[in-house]
């Protein structure tokens, strides 16, 4: 009989916590949406450039031996998402504000590895590694904490105002993005000083590991299971307040049949009934 009672507290604390984590959901919805998705968001970022990569004031090919993808890496910065749309863009399932929430983060410890020029002012940037952390914050946390270098902490995980609100998602940058030609790059990049204002875009797979709404995108759809692609466009227009870049658009993913999430949610209690079932047997 204890060992029943032990089994049982143990089983509420779980419900509870599910109870719990669906209380955390409510913000969020997509109603009840599934297929693909594109993540549209804003971000103020930092890119460093090794010193080892310019030369007479420009880039220059080079290759760097040991990266740095610690406190920071080359490169960190904030992001704010603004909707989500539907696979085709044109439907929006969930834009900034929707139950007086908003969906804001920090991203870091990306090394830069190569820089190689393509053509006249146009270069290859790829880089390494990379965390990202994205939190369900009340409406205007990112206006009130402002743009501002100066709220990272050391190690560029924390942003003063934003990340501390409730998990949304967190992950890696996961390789892969060049393929077979270098399986460890997880974000490849053009840039090109020419235009004006000079502008580039980069790519990369994402790859979630925690936060509230894993299960909804933690679908392994991509190479090497990933579950995100990154297509990301970048300027120095708008940089702001020590941000030396600002970017946009989009991340795209796949939402699944509510039923998948579900039937592992059942599967567990099965689990747990069968398990019960025996022991009450053997007591």
């Amino acid at each position: 009989m204890k060992r029943l009672k032990r089994y049982l507290g143990a089983l509420l604390g779980v419900l509870c916590s599910a109870f719990a984590v669906q209380a955390l959901a409510l913000p969020f919805s997509l109603g009840g949406y599934q297929g693909p998705i594109q993540i549209k968001y804003n971000n103020w970022e930092v890119l460093n450039i090794p010193s080892s990569c310019i030369s007479g004031g420009i880039l220059t090919n080079c290759t760097i031996a040991s990266p740095n993808t610690t406190g920071g890496g080359d490169n960190y910065g904030i992001v704010k998402v603004s909707s989500i749309m539907d696979g085709s863009g044109v439907t929006t399932l969930w834009s900034d504000g929707n139950g007086g929430a908003e969906i804001t983060g920090v991203f870091s410890d990306i090394g830069i590895q190569d820089i190689h020029v393509l053509s006249g002012s146009d270069f290859g940037i790829d880089s390494i590694g990379g965390v990202f952390s994205l939190y369900l914050n009340p409406l205007g946390s990112l206006a009130t904490a402002g743009l501002s270098t100066a709220n990272f902490n050391a190690a560029k995980d924390q942003y003063t105002g934003i990340t501390g609100g409730s998990s949304f998602l967190s992950g890696i940058f996961a390789p892969g993005i060049l393929g077979v030609s270098d399986p460890t790059i997880t974000v490849s990049g053009t840039t090109s000083t020419n235009s004006l204002p000079p502008r580039g875009s980069s790519s990369g797979y994402l790859s979630v590991t925690g936060g509230a709404y894993m299960g909804m995108f933690d679908t392994n759809g991509y190479p090497n299971g990933s579950d995100m692609l990154l297509a990301n466009n970048f300027t120095p227009l708008g940089a702001t307040g020590g941000f030396n870049l600002t970017s946009y658009d989009p991340i795209i993913a796949t939402v699944p049949e509510p039923g998948t999430v579900a039937l592992l949610g059942i599967a567990l209690v099965l689990l747990g009934a069968g398990q019960l079932r025996r022991r009450r047997t053997a007591i």
